[in-house]
């Protein structure tokens, strides 16, 4: 479940710009 994490994290970066 590593994967599912980087989405999450690529979204909260997004999130953030």
């Amino acid at each position: 479940m590593q994967v599912l994490y980087g989405v999450v994290a690529l979204f909260s970066t997004t999130w953030l710009d």
